[in-house]
């Protein structure tokens, strides 16, 4: 199975036409799989205040909360709450400085002021959402984006956050159903976070373990203009490692992450995994194996006794060069043979049921068990 990542979806800006001085701040929160929004609320969002007292506190906490001082932010958008106690903007805005000061109990508490005081209020009840992420109450931020759900059903933040939520806890399907109808709604209006859903998608099906459906929704976030996270356009839409030349030294050189990165692939991953990429690594390790100038790899039949195996040899070799590569130790022929032979019992082990029933790495196995498999592979190089 793929080692998961953590795939940071792209910020969400909020732009609103006031009177009053505005911010326009989206954080990402990461809670595991991916992201959520988090915005900063806009004077006028509401109501705003009729307090110049209150609006020149507030003016200044703004200006702190750009310079990331939230400690001091936090302290005038309380005394804009002490002036104007109904300015429910200053309320989200000090729930978000708690926020980011990590004293998530305390957004949640002014999270809910700020909805007691505006009920309606959808930033509140997304924000809310958020914070319960963080605290993994997962059960509360669902309620709080249903909630945002019923006050606007067309919005698809809603359906957006309920499916992080369930890919966070591992409800991919309730995620999916979710996505997709995020995804619907943008398309509906033509919105530039349409690749946003896309790329949701896509981390759903990668979850799952669905690649084909991964990579089309990846594919179409990124003619959406998504930059995808580096692991994932590598594993997705790498360079054809058949096109890397291997001619001079240099290039062997140059190559050796490429050739680690490619092995620790095929080695990991269960052989039904993208069988297509697993022959073109396969491929890529045949050739530097076979024309590396510095590491010499000896396929002796005492050693190697699965000839028939194909993807066997390979992980022998890839082994032994892995281990050459990973410690510098390019002329160790005992400890490349013991890393390969050990190597292709692990795999052995874990896709036994696609290869087979090997009767020589059984024997192997065997001699690992008895502790005589390091004796002989001194004996045989």
């Amino acid at each position: 199975m793929m080692k998961k990542i953590s795939i940071i979806i792209l910020t969400f800006f909020l732009f609103v036409n006031f009177n009053y001085s505005q911010i326009t701040e989206v954080e990402n929160v990461k809670t595991g799989k991916t992201d959520n929004r988090i915005t900063l609320s806009e004077t006028g969002m509401y109501k705003g205040t009729k307090s110049e007292k209150a609006n020149e506190f507030y003016n200044k906490a703004n200006d702190y909360f750009k310079n990331r001082d939230y400690k001091n932010a936090g302290k005038y958008y309380k005394k804009a709450i002490e002036e104007d106690t109904s300015f429910v903007e200053a309320y989200d805005n000090l729930a978000l400085s708690y926020r980011k000061m990590k004293k998530f109990d305390k957004a949640i508490n002014y999270y809910k002021k700020s909805i007691a005081l505006y009920p309606d209020g959808h930033m509140a009840h997304m924000n809310l959402a958020s914070a319960y992420l963080l605290k993994k109450d997962y059960e509360n931020s669902i309620k709080e984006y249903q909630i945002l759900l019923k006050l606007s059903p067309e919005d698809p933040e809603g359906y957006y956050g309920i499916a992080n939520v369930y890919m966070t806890v591992g409800k991919y399907d309730d995620a999916l159903k979710n996505a997709k109808q995020a995804l619907n709604l943008y398309q509906k209006s033509n919105s530039d976070l349409t690749g946003d859903a896309y790329y949701l998608i896509g981390m759903i099906y990668y979850y799952k373990n669905d690649r084909k459906n991964a990579e089309e929704n990846f594919l179409s976030a990124k003619n959406k203009g998504i930059k995808l996270h580096p692991q994932i356009e590598k594993d997705f839409f790498s360079k054809n490692q058949d096109d890397i030349p291997l001619k001079t030294k240099d290039d062997y050189i140059n190559t050796e992450q490429t050739f680690i990165d490619d092995y620790n692939w095929i080695f990991k991953e269960s052989m039904g995994t993208n069988p297509e990429k697993r022959k073109m690594y396969s491929r890529f390790i045949i050739r530097w194996v076979s024309g590396c100038p510095y590491i010499n790899v000896n396929i002796n039949e005492k050693i190697v006794k699965y000839p028939k195996c194909g993807n066997c040899v390979i992980i022998f070799m890839g082994g032994w060069v892995n281990y050459a590569l990973q410690n510098k130790d390019y002329n160790n022929v005992y400890k490349g043979a013991l890393n390969g032979t050990e190597d292709i019992i692990q795999f052995y082990f874990s896709n036994k049921e696609v290869l087979g029933k090997n009767k020589g790495i059984e024997k192997l196995i065997k001699m690992k068990n008895n502790n005589t498999l390091k004796d002989y592979i001194k004996s045989n190089i």
